[in-house]
């Protein structure tokens, strides 16, 4: 969600799903089906290795804590937060659909959504991982469980690691603003931002899942 180093695939199908109407009771089908996320997991349930380096694919949102997911639709919608292929599909979302669209995408299984390979993670890196998100993370991104810490704090189990440091990247620019978070990124050196998104990616929690 970000540069242009960070450009996606699909946003003229994101934008046609929402232009057929959002309903406040979603049925538990498949995302690919379902008219009002279609668009969504053309672009956020991709094979990552149609990408390649720098670019990464976009964040996994199946599974992802709902108050976060609502909150950065209105922050789109707002022009709070800036993405080329985001802010006119959030702008065409009625605010009483999205409660019901972020619980439905929430509420995805695994097998609702492909699973992807990735690389398997270099053990030192991921370990020094471990060790800044215990000192400097665990509060608010927990390791376990949901991996949230708290209503509308996102979870970055499973996360991809790309999307991780390109986020890191943008708390430390400016471009994104949490308070909280511009501090934490601040702090941080450019491998350690690469070892705390290697170490998230590692954990089980968001889709699409490793096979």
């Amino acid at each position: 969600m970000f540069f242009i180093r960070r450009r996606t695939l699909g946003g003229l199908s994101v934008g046609l799903a929402l232009l057929a109407g959002m309903s406040t009771s979603l049925a538990q089908e498949s995302p690919f089906t379902n008219k009002n996320t279609a668009g969504c997991f053309n672009c956020h349930a991709m094979d990552p290795a149609q990408l390649a380096a720098p670019r990464h694919p976009p964040p996994k949102i199946a599974g992802q804590n709902a108050d976060y997911l609502a909150a950065a639709l209105r922050d789109y919608r707002d022009a709070a937060r800036s993405h080329y292929l985001m802010n006119s599909p959030a702008s065409m979302i009625p605010e009483d659909a999205i409660q019901a669209l972020t619980l439905y995408i929430a509420g995805l299984a695994a097998d609702q959504v492909p699973r992807h390979a990735r690389p398997a993670p270099d053990p030192a890196a991921r370990a020094r991982g471990a060790r800044l998100a215990a000192e400097r993370c665990g509060e608010c991104h927990t390791s376990a469980g949901s991996g949230s810490g708290g209503p509308g704090i996102p979870s970055l189990n499973g996360q991809y690691a790309g999307y991780i440091v390109a986020a890191l990247q943008d708390y430390r620019l400016g471009v994104r603003h949490d308070d909280p978070m511009q501090d934490v990124a601040a702090a941080l050196t450019d491998r350690q931002m690469a070892d705390l998104a290697l170490f998230y990616e590692s954990l089980k929690g968001l889709f699409p899942a490793r096979p």
